[in-house]
């Protein structure tokens, strides 16, 4: 009898226990700052998607300008956040969302809602207990079980002992995506996906099986790499045309309609959020250039002015503005953003040396 496979899978465990033991202790003291400025959350882009979470969760909207602001406009220490976008809402007014791809949020707050459910606790008055939870649900144990998942690959393609076991302490120890176990991100969970995807579509490729579910799974698991990282488009792809390959009725009638699912669901959560398809990031701009203007209206611009010839003419040109618009310079002397509080516009402008208004 040959011991050595299962003396193999005792070293493999002890890595993965060891590993996941050193992720767990890092999430039970993950904090920034001290005292009653203390929060589990490390970055700008990590209190960018708590935000969203815990807005869902508690109030079922995208926008977080009650998150990271209070009732008199200042800034909410530990969850105020740089990586937002600004745009008229369903409701007609302004708002700030996350810059963050939706879906993931969106599921993300589903499991906040059945923390709280279970529990009765709330990111709002329970901070650092959800956080902490929420970390070790979706980011240590699913990391735990995709690692054991990568030792059977690597144990099943590799030829020798001592790669064998390298390797799997390299996935165990020498990668970020343990490191990244502390915070909400999307490079985590795409490197979860993929190694998901790879168990599932390797046999397909090597002729050892050629099961529905696997074509099945693969498409969920490449079309939700894609969707946390865009790059990775390319990779589904590639994927799926090699599987079109090696068995057209299979990726067309499972790969492709999973793979389609996971969009949908990005798509979905984004016309959710921002009212259209594009990426958050689409709206990190001045709004639409609906006018050129002359020197001698734009002159007052550069102080922050909006003179009322200026606003004269933008009424001409049927853009409606109230008396009192706010101007944010964006490149001086040519380009400038027009905020208007009651009519909920954001303009930019940019000027013109034909000394006249063009709308």
């Amino acid at each position: 009898m040959n011991d050595a496979p299962a003396a193999r899978w005792w070293i493999y465990s002890l890595l993965i226990v060891i590993s996941g033991g050193i992720m767990l202790a890092r999430v039970m003291h993950v904090q920034s700052g001290e005292g009653n400025n203390a929060t589990p959350f490390l970055s700008a882009n990590d209190r960018s998607r708590w935000t969203t979470i815990r807005a869902l969760g508690d109030d079922q909207t995208y926008s977080i300008d009650h998150i990271i602001f209070s009732e008199r406009g200042g800034r909410i220490r530990g969850w105020h956040t740089i990586d937002l976008v600004r745009h008229r809402g369903r409701d007609g007014l302004q708002h700030y969302y996350s810059s963050k791809p939706t879906l993931l949020m969106t599921l993300l707050a589903g499991e906040y809602w059945l923390v709280k459910t279970l529990t009765g606790a709330t990111l709002k008055d329970q901070t650092f207990y959800v956080a902490r939870l929420m970390l070790l649900l979706t980011n240590v144990l699913p990391l735990v079980a995709a690692l054991v998942l990568l030792a059977w690959q690597i144990d099943r393609l590799s030829q020798s002992d001592g790669a064998r076991v390298f390797a799997v302490a390299a996935a165990c120890f020498a990668t970020f995506l343990t490191t990244f176990a502390v915070t909400l991100n999307n490079h985590l969970t795409a490197g979860i996906s993929l190694i998901v995807g790879l168990a599932a579509v390797l046999p397909i490729a090597s002729g050892e099986s050629r099961a529905w579910w696997r074509f099945a799974v693969g498409g969920l698991a490449f079309g939700f790499l894609a969707s946390n990282e865009l790059p990775a488009l390319s990779m589904l792809l590639l994927v799926g045309v090699g599987l079109l390959l090696l068995s057209p009725l299979r990726t067309i009638a499972a790969f492709v309609p999973a793979a389609l699912v996971v969009a949908a669901g990005a798509f979905g959560t984004n016309i959710l959020a921002h009212g259209d398809w594009r990426t958050p990031y689409a709206h990190r701009s001045d709004g639409p250039l609906v006018a050129t203007i002359a020197d001698g209206l734009a002159v007052p611009l550069d102080a922050g002015l909006a003179s009322p010839e200026l606003i004269a003419a933008l009424r001409e040109h049927r853009i409606e503005v109230s008396d009192q618009p706010v101007i944010e310079q964006r490149t001086p002397g040519d380009r400038w953003m027009l905020w208007d509080k009651t009519t909920q516009a954001e303009l930019a402008l940019r000027r013109t040396p034909e000394g006249e208004l063009h709308g």
